[in-house]
């Protein structure tokens, strides 16, 4: 059956070519065969798979007949460039490359945005809903070319008529594309505007639809309004800024506090009243509301509602005066920074002030129970190793914090109070400030007792001083012995050695060696007369025995310094260092009343005419006057009355010489000299005994006058 059918097609195409031949050839040169394109039925019937050649037929050229292409005669000399079928009504100014516009799809079908993406100026938003011929005028001939991008080539009609605002007339720039885009006109993005007031973020993002919003003059952009809002009523805005200083429902003031536009901006709250944008209380309120409870008056403020009072009680356990309430919290924390107990430095200890001031993080730094304040720890900070070694050699040092607060009270760490009275004046005196460590004087870290002077006091200084000065030595040890208070001139010695400088007289009234020794390589000489002025000098010292105005003979009468040393006086003249006027009299003036003439003197200052005269009752030649004293008494001694032995009754000489002590011995009466006693006070005048001397004596009777008519010069017989 198969064979049947093969030997029939062959035969039928075999006549088929014969009848072809015997028709007329329109191919001249073909090299494929005629069923490569033809069918069998008829010689119309054309189908050729152009996709086996160099040129695949895709859109429009599928349809196309193919004698509108090729040459019947020969299908080969065919060229593929578009301008060997098309003619170019650009006129060659595009170039031969019509693909880089054009699809076989079409003329008029090609993608814009993909020809533009190779040009400087991709199509975008709009731009790409445009048609060619809207910007480039002279399509479909010419040249496609753009001279310039800028956007007021094509937008120039825009740009001159727009009314809000009016950018001619606001000085608005003409590149566009700073304040819009590409997909519309509208929203414009004035994005600089920001950097004046954010209208493009924050809160007024999206709150308005053109600039006359806000800028109602549109003859000038300085010009704004913030009252124009709906949320900016005049009431709303009142109740919302009530008590906030400087206030007015006017713009500018909106924009001096809203400089952002934000709500809640009022940055001057923290200077004037309590720090809200920045310390501890930035960030963690909401509103004016949260602290200010009380709608209608922003002064009534409440820290209550966020500090409960079991945890604000358990901080401030054992701080005085604390109470859970409002003004209580700002009264000690006026800047709501935790642990601001300002009185803890004057009550307590100095934390907020000296060395202690920012070293430390909270209360519990120091105060490690938190139930008990009065509780505190040194030793959280201070360790005991180097505390110990600094301490090393002081009294009474104990680590422990008690310790530590007893000797350093303000937290001072030079404050060793002890030093100056227990070893050297190092706080007070001439040592006072003139050192900033323990090291300073103390060399050895490992021995206090160890100390050194002469790494401030250089030895040529410290030779030149001591000149002349006995045992001295450039030694620490030595400084020390002879300056234990650290004050120059402190030669200890030299009071009972050579002359007092530190007690008596001239205590105090000298500042250097130099004031007395005049020359510094021999500490021998001295000089008393840069101080005592010779005129008055001579005053004092007029008519004493071998006075001379030079500094050796001011020396040797006053050894001690003293004034009154006179020491010739109570031989030459009269004693005064000894018998009864010694210790009597202040100063020569008490006796000595003329100043330029030391023979005078005055013994009736002191002893007074009433009582001298009673005294003095009987005495032939008795005068109340000082010449008549000294003539009497010239040492100054009472009972020097030397005529009595010869007037009356002998006792300064026979067997009553020195057994009574005053005239009152034997003179009782003492307003009359005439009455005397032989019996009052002597030992040997007893009533029995005197009985039993005159036994067998006619007329003896014991009575004083009876002693005296038989006994007038008091001797027995």
């Amino acid at each position: 059956m198969d064979s049947a059918r093969y030997f029939i097609c062959l035969v039928t195409c075999l006549l088929i070519c014969q009848f072809a031949a015997a028709q007329d050839m329109p191919h001249e040169e073909l090299t494929r065969e005629c069923e490569t394109c033809h069918a069998f039925d008829s010689f119309k019937e054309v189908s050729f798979e152009h996709s086996s050649t160099d040129f695949t037929l895709i859109g429009r050229h599928n349809k196309v007949n193919c004698a509108s292409c090729h040459s019947l005669k020969d299908f080969s000399q065919i060229d593929s460039a578009c301008v060997s079928c098309h003619r170019d009504i650009h006129e060659a100014k595009l170039g031969p490359n019509c693909d880089r516009c054009h699809t076989p799809n079409g003329w008029g079908i090609f993608n814009i945005e993909d020809i533009h993406l190779e040009s400087s100026f991709p199509l975008m938003g709009r731009h790409a809903q445009v048609d060619c011929q809207g910007c480039h005028k002279s399509l479909p001939r010419g040249d496609l070319s753009f001279n310039t991008t800028r956007c007021v080539e094509c937008h120039e009609k825009h740009y001159l008529e727009v009314q809000a605002p009016n950018h001619v007339a606001g000085g608005f720039p003409t590149d566009c594309q700073e304040c819009h885009q590409m997909n519309s006109w509208r929203p414009a993005l004035m994005t600089s505007h920001d950097a004046f007031f954010p209208i493009f973020s924050g809160t007024h993002d999206g709150e308005w639809d053109e600039c006359a919003n806000c800028h109602t003059d549109p003859a000038s952009f300085q010009i704004f309004n913030c009252l124009t809002c709906h949320e900016h009523k005049r009431d709303r805005m009142d109740a919302s800024h009530q008590g906030i200083s400087g206030y007015t429902y006017n713009s500018l003031d909106c924009l001096i506090c809203h400089p952002t536009g934000e709500k809640q901006q009022y940055v001057a709250h923290d200077a004037e009243y309590f720090p809200i944008f920045s310390s501890a209380h930035s960030g963690v309120w909401d509103g004016c509301y949260n602290c200010h409870t009380v709608v209608g008056d922003r002064s009534q403020v409440s820290c209550l509602e966020c500090h409960e009072q079991a945890t604000a009680s358990s901080v401030h356990t054992g701080i005085t005066s604390y109470s859970w309430e409002t003004s209580a919290c700002l009264t000690c924390h006026p800047d709501g920074t935790g642990g601001e107990y300002p009185a803890h430095d004057a009550e307590y200890f100095p934390i907020y002030s000296g060395n202690h001031a920012g070293v430390w993080m909270a209360c519990a730094t120091c105060h490690t129970d938190p139930n008990n304040r009065s509780v505190y720890d040194c030793f959280a900070c201070h360790e005991q190793a180097p505390i110990d070694i600094v301490h090393q050699g002081m009294l009474s040092y104990v680590y422990e914090s008690t310790t530590c607060f007893s000797c350093h009270p303000v937290g001072v760490r030079e404050d060793y109070p002890e030093h100056d009275g227990a070893f050297f004046p190092i706080y007070t005196g001439g040592h006072s400030g003139v050192w900033s460590d323990c090291s300073d004087c103390h060399t050895d870290p490992n021995d206090r007792a160890v100390f050194t002077c002469i790494t401030c006091h250089n030895q040529p200084t410290v030779d030149g001083v001591h000149v002349g000065i006995p045992g001295y030595l450039y030694s620490s040890n030595s400084c020390f012995s002879c300056h234990p208070t650290g004050d120059p001139g402190e030669y200890l010695v030299h009071d009972g050695t050579y002359f007092p400088i530190y007690s008596g007289n001239h205590a105090g009234v000298w500042t250097a060696c130099a004031t007395c020794h005049i020359d510094p390589n021999n500490r021998s000489v001295y000089d008393c007369l840069a101080c005592h002025e010779q005129a008055p000098i001579d005053i004092v010292h007029q008519g004493m025995l071998s006075y001379v105005y030079e500094s050796t003979t001011c020396m040797t009468c006053h050894p001690s310094g003293a004034v009154t040393d006179y020491l010739e006086h109570d031989g030459a003249l009269f004693p005064i260092y000894s018998g009864n006027h010694t210790g009597v009299w202040a100063d020569c003036a008490t006796c000595h009343i003329d100043p330029n003439n030391r023979a005078v003197f005055d013994c009736l200052v002191c002893h007074e005419q009433g009582t001298t005269d009673g005294d003095h009752t009987g005495i032939p030649g008795y005068q109340y006057e000082s010449n008549s004293c000294y003539d009497c008494h010239p040492t100054g001694d009472g009972g020097q009355f030397t005529l009595h032995d010869a007037l009356y009754f002998p006792i300064y000489s026979g067997t009553h010489n020195a057994p009574w002590a005053s005239c009152s011995t034997c003179h009782t009466d003492m307003n009359d000299a005439t009455v005397f006693s032989c019996y009052f006070g002597c030992h040997r005048h007893n009533e029995s005994r005197s009985f039993n001397d005159h036994f067998g004596v006619s007329g003896y009777v014991w009575d004083s006058y009876a002693c005296y008519s038989c006994h007038p010069t008091g001797v027995a017989h």
